[in-house]
């Protein structure tokens, strides 16, 4: 099947468990984090709340359910629209304070209109395509790098198991209110 070269490139659940706090148990590797993210233990907790209680009402087995999270947490790319989506190839981009590339969609996501969409460098794209745009000539061999967004160091770690260390400019810890907006429904539906 036409998908299975892209599965090919997921990390394993063993990766993403090496990692991920979500996997790490409440001992030593969580534990050595506290010092330096003091609301991690915390937001993993509450994560693994919210998992769980959507593997029960779904009737999924909450591992697989856990490994499906991750898996998209990890590998879904988003373009300043308030959706994401899993896009192969472009989802190997990697994180960089000074991207060399940026996400384009064109167009305003689930509404067609029909219309093409021009880049700010003269492109013309046909709406409701999407892809990375180069912002500078990008030297063969050269990873091709994009920013995830302006987080702290802690919320790295929690959604995509790195962190930038101090070069960071939004530092280590995340706020409250940082924490909150990205809190996930409590109310869970299947679609199939």
């Amino acid at each position: 099947p036409a998908g299975d070269a892209y599965r090919e490139v997921w990390p394993t659940r063993s990766e993403l468990a090496e990692r991920l706090p979500i996997f790490w148990g409440e001992g030593p590797q969580l534990e050595a984090q506290a010092a330096r993210f003091p609301g991690l233990a915390g937001q993993v907790r509450s994560r693994r709340a919210l998992l769980k209680a959507a593997a029960e009402a779904l009737g999924l087995p909450l591992d697989k359910l856990t490994w499906a999270h991750c898996l998209v947490a990890t590998r879904a790319v988003g373009a300043k629209t308030n959706a994401c989506a899993l896009l192969p190839g472009i989802d190997m981009a990697n994180h960089d304070l000074r991207p060399n590339a940026e996400l384009v969609v064109a167009g305003e996501p689930g509404v067609v209109t029909g219309r093409a969409t021009l880049t700010t460098r003269g492109d013309i794209w046909e709406h409701g395509s999407a892809g990375l745009l180069a912002l500078r000539d990008i030297r063969a061999g050269e990873a091709v790098r994009i920013s995830y967004g302006g987080y702290p160091n802690q919320r790295l770690l929690l959604d995509y198991g790195f962190d930038l260390g101090d070069v960071n400019p939004k530092g280590d810890r995340e706020d409250d209110q940082e924490a909150s907006s990205v809190a996930p429904s409590s109310e869970w539906a299947r679609s199939d």
